[in-house]
């Protein structure tokens, strides 16, 4: 993607505007060669589920009479628990769920399936819930998803759908609840749920459709507690191989960084200390062969993602007041068909949470990985603040689906800016190279 120069930005606004080239790449034969293949793999990795579906159905016909014999007792069961040493209590809660787990991997309609998702994560989020001894009460849950996750793992082999209701249930596997009376008492997962999502993002006959949920599914674990830094590691570790790969579609690219931008983890532990979320994101956000909307969230997570006092906030700021004068003129070549794609505010969107938090919660400085935001992580830099003085104008711009009277002027602006205020030193963090400035 080809940069300003200095010529181009004392011409009026209006021939910056009608003169510069688009600015999304075109792939050369060998790039489209390889993204085809890619893309073969991908639907041969569809075709298959689609084939397991068919071929190794999971829930068996015998299974809903077997269910019924047993339900006034899973009943009881799930509310009162069980030590597992009664083989009649293990078996009534094996035969529950085998249905209720394996309902969710076949070919229902969109409604019923909605039903028997919330039915099994309501029956998770209450079992136990008439055992006082909390003890005992996590030792029956734990049991209850130690029969669980075996389930799943056969989920994982089936159709698209088995595959993602799997995911989406890993998030659920609470063997601590979070106690509102007590806010000491920290939440709990099961031990094999952050396991199981670094298998997946492995496994190379899981489709990138599939590695989709488990990223969804990621930033639900993580939202909902505190997760140790050696527990997110191996996931982060994943999910910026899984970034860095070429020829993998938009939307995949833009999960994965939803999700890392959820990692408290400033960087690896031990001797590297690399701060591999924000390498990552630095990377995308200055590659020129990135699609705009990849870029742009990759802004997004350089201001979200955990940081620490290795940080550097200066470069980061300066990137992406660049970044905004691309996306701008971008914007306003477009025909006025194409601006009403909401690609343009979700990209503007993407580069104001770079810079500022999205909801006031984001400004406590009270948890790991707050606050969000540049402008609240570094609140006296200079830099920062006035990068965003001549970014949200043409930001806002944006958000209106079409460049105003003064965007000629807002425009002009932010060039100067840029052109006058590049850091002398482009490092974003003190472990790691500049930003690539071309």
């Amino acid at each position: 993607m080809p940069v300003m120069t200095a010529e181009s930005r004392r011409c009026t606004a209006a021939l910056v505007l009608a003169a510069l080239p688009l600015l999304f790449p075109s792939a050369v034969a060998d790039a489209k060669a390889d993204n085809a293949a890619y893309e073969r793999n991908q639907k041969l990795l569809e075709a298959e589920m689609r084939k397991q579906e068919v071929d190794n159905p999971l829930l068996l016909p015998e299974m809903l009479p077997a269910y019924q014999a047993v339900r006034k007792e899973w009943t009881n069961l799930l509310t009162n628990g069980t030590d597992g040493r009664n083989p009649n209590d293990l078996k009534t809660l094996r035969t529950a769920l085998d249905l209720r787990l394996f309902t969710l991997s076949t070919p229902l309609p969109a409604k019923d399936l909605g039903i028997a998702l919330t039915t099994v994560r309501r029956e998770f989020k209450r079992a136990g819930t008439g055992i006082e001894n909390a003890s005992r009460k996590s030792q029956f849950r734990r049991l209850l998803f130690d029969e669980s996750i075996p389930r799943l793992k056969k989920m994982l082999t089936g159709s698209f759908m088995s595959r993602s209701m799997a995911i989406e249930l890993l998030a659920d596997l609470e063997v601590v609840q979070r106690n509102p009376i007590n806010p000491r008492i920290r939440l709990e997962f099961h031990p094999e749920v952050d396991d199981l999502f670094v298998e997946i993002l492995k496994d190379p006959k899981q489709s990138d459709s599939v590695k989709t949920r488990v990223t969804n599914s990621v930033s639900n674990f993580l939202q909902k507690t505190d997760i140790k830094p050696t527990v997110q590691l191996p996931i982060a570790i994943e999910l910026v191989r899984e970034v860095g790969k070429e020829h993998s579609s938009v939307g995949y690219q833009d999960s994965l960084l939803w999700a890392l931008e959820e990692f408290s983890v400033a960087r690896e532990l031990g001797d590297n200390e690399r701060a591999l979320i924000m390498d990552a994101a630095a990377t995308i956000l200055a590659d020129p062969d990135r699609d705009i909307i990849v870029r742009c969230h990759a802004a997004g997570v350089m201001g979200r993602a955990g940081f620490d006092n290795r940080t550097r906030f200066d470069a980061t700021a300066w990137m992406s007041a660049r970044l905004t004068e691309e996306l701008f003129v971008a914007f306003a070549q477009a025909k006025p068909a194409d601006r009403a794609n909401r690609k343009w505010q979700n990209c503007a969107a993407h580069v104001l949470r770079c810079y500022r938090h999205w909801g006031k919660d984001e400004r406590s400085t009270n948890e790991p990985g707050l606050p969000k935001g540049l402008m609240n992580r570094a609140p006296k830099n200079q830099a920062v603040n006035d990068a965003f003085v001549v970014v949200e104008p043409l930001l806002t711009e944006i958000f209106s689906g079409q460049p105003g009277r003064d965007a000629a002027a807002s425009l002009q602006a932010l060039g100067d800016w840029i052109e006058k205020n590049q850091p002398p030193v482009m490092t974003y963090d003190t472990n790691s190279p500049p930003f690539n400035v071309n």
